[in-house]
């Protein structure tokens, strides 16, 4: 309890060196805690072992807080500032919005888990197994590449007295597009393929039986297919809330739970199996998709006109093949072997890269453009 005034701190410490395209000190918080916490059960304790675990975790927020806070400089030396006071009626309505949405989202996996104690003893674990590994891949691929475009996208979007850059906005949202579908298309090529060698690798270190191991890997490929409404939905919620929209976000999340859980309980009632209730996540995404797409502020940035493009849909068809292929030829020449797959792993994941920029011009020119800045 004594670290929640501290993760507060540091959620401010975040947004400002985000807010300014700085994001490794911000990223690597977790990694600052997870070390503190490896020390401290490298020193043998003689009090309460938990009671020292507290310790370090605390211990390890306040080292992630005052590191970012070094980081910032200065800025962070100002204390508290009350005037202007900037907390309004309509901060706070944004706030209880986005909040709800979020909110909604989050129990997408509570839900499944709650259902998936309708179908008998194991389901439980096997789907609380699988939503985790799914969820990894959305969390460090898709929500890092909606965080670094933020701060650009709120710059180009219009605000109150400013007309904002609308092109500018259109060209990077749809960029942002791009990529979140080509991602989610890699990282559900990745599960669907190599779900097995995955669920092995990550729970295969315990006592999970063989009959375990493959219900965990067969409900990651089957729920994998999610990610890409849930990846492309987390983009347009962070396009709109730019733009200042964030009723069409909640109202968007809100209906599309809310047809997953019937899709779920109506799947039960007709005694269909547990794979179908996995399906339905998928189809509350794009629920969700499509109240965020007819949204006014997702029409002005012409979200919708792009996601129809033949183009767009090869793209994301072809990296997902090429981040695929790998995996499935060297299962032929080799299989069984131990560590191949994560050779496939990364190969299929520059073939899927290479494949998006082969169809995408935009994304040629750009990368172009970077090269000799590297250089």
């Amino acid at each position: 309890m004594l670290s929640a005034p501290v993760a507060a701190m540091t959620g401010a410490t975040i947004a400002f060196l985000q807010a300014q395209n700085r994001f490794f000190i911000a990223t690597i918080g977790t990694a600052i805690i997870n070390l503190v916490l490896i020390f401290a059960l490298l020193i043998p304790a003689d009090a309460d072992t938990l009671l020292w675990l507290a310790g370090a975790i605390l211990a390890g927020a306040l080292i992630r807080w005052l590191v970012q806070v070094l980081a910032i400089g200065r800025g962070a030396a100002g204390g508290f500032v009350l005037r202007p006071w900037l907390v309004d009626r309509i901060l706070l309505a944004h706030f209880g919005r986005t909040a709800a949405a979020e909110a909604v989202v989050f129990f997408y996996p509570f839900a499944l888990r709650a259902i998936a104690t309708l179908f008998g003893v194991g389901a439980l674990a096997s789907v609380n197994f699988a939503t985790k590994l799914v969820l990894l891949p959305l969390g460090v691929a898709i929500m890092t590449l909606t965080t670094v475009l933020l701060p650009r996208l709120a710059g180009l979007a219009p605000r109150e007295g400013q007309e904002g850059d609308i092109a500018g906005l259109r060209r990077m949202a749809g960029q942002g597009q791009f990529w979140t579908l080509v991602l989610s298309a890699m990282s559900a090529a990745v599960l669907i393929v190599h779900a097995r060698w995955l669920v092995e690798l990550a729970f295969g270190w315990g006592e999970i039986g063989d009959a375990g191991l493959r219900a965990i890997s067969l409900y990651t490929a089957i729920y994998s297919i999610s990610l890409l409404p849930m990846g492309l939905n987390i983009f347009l919620r962070r396009v709109l809330n730019t733009m200042g929209d964030t009723s069409a976000p909640m109202i968007a999340e809100i209906c599309g739970f809310a047809a997953f859980v019937g899709g779920a309980l109506a799947i039960v009632a007709l005694g269909l199996p547990l794979e179908a209730v996995l399906l339905t996540a998928a189809g509350g995404g794009l629920v969700s998709m499509s109240v965020l797409l007819r949204a006014p502020a997702g029409k002005a940035v012409r979200l919708g006109e792009r996601l129809i493009r033949p183009e767009l849909w090869l793209a994301v068809i072809l990296s997902g093949v090429a981040t695929a292929a790998p995996g499935l030829i060297l299962e032929r020449v080799a299989p069984g072997h131990a560590w191949l797959p994560a050779i496939a792993i990364a190969a299929g994941g520059m073939a899927g890269l290479c494949a998006a920029l082969a169809v995408n011009r935009e994304a040629r020119a750009a990368v172009r453009t970077l090269l000799p800045r590297r250089q």
